[in-house]
């Protein structure tokens, strides 16, 4: 389901933020590459709550920036992740909302706050945290958070306390 947010028009069109793009595509070939990823990819359709219509994920991509924060909720395997990497494969190519993808198990493994842990991996390398959120506050950006249901309580609390920090320092920073 959406929460409405404040209306975001700025689009990633500046050299630098085509840097950021590119951190994006590279992190997300590199999730690709792993043995977890789905042979195949079904281009989900998923639908709102209390609403039976049905909208790709392509179509949602492109409305992040009116829904604001969006809760995806399924059964274990009925394509949770794919529905993630589907938006943020829409969001690069569209050039919508800055796509950051976050896979919350791999992160409850270690001690770093959530945008640490982001630039810790290789595709972000060379982004700084200070960089980092400036482009979060000067682009449509979202955090794709992903495997909620496999954290434990200690994870799940440590989650929404750095996600309500995140949201009070980064009100212009998108949930999904």
């Amino acid at each position: 389901y959406g929460v409405p947010r404040k209306q975001q028009t700025e689009r990633l069109e500046t050299q630098s933020d085509d840097r950021f793009v590119d951190c994006v595509r590279s992190d997300l070939d590199a999730y690709r590459r792993t043995d977890t990823w789905p042979a195949s990819d079904v281009d989900l359709k998923l639908s709102l709550a209390n609403d039976n219509t049905a909208i790709t994920t392509s179509n949602l991509a492109a409305g992040l920036n009116s829904i604001g924060d969006l809760v995806i909720v399924a059964d274990p395997g009925l394509g949770k992740t794919s529905a993630l990497f589907q938006i943020a494969d829409a969001c690069v190519r569209e050039g919508g909302a800055l796509p950051l993808f976050v896979s919350l198990p791999d992160w409850a493994l270690q001690q770093d706050p959530l945008l640490t842990y982001l630039l810790k991996r290789s595709a972000f390398q060379n982004i700084s945290l200070n960089q980092l959120r400036e482009a979060i506050q000067s682009t449509s950006s979202v955090l794709l958070l992903d495997g909620w249901n496999e954290l434990d309580a200690l994870g799940r609390r440590r989650a929404r306390r750095q996600l309500a920090t995140l949201q009070s320092e980064l009100p212009e920073l998108g949930l999904i």
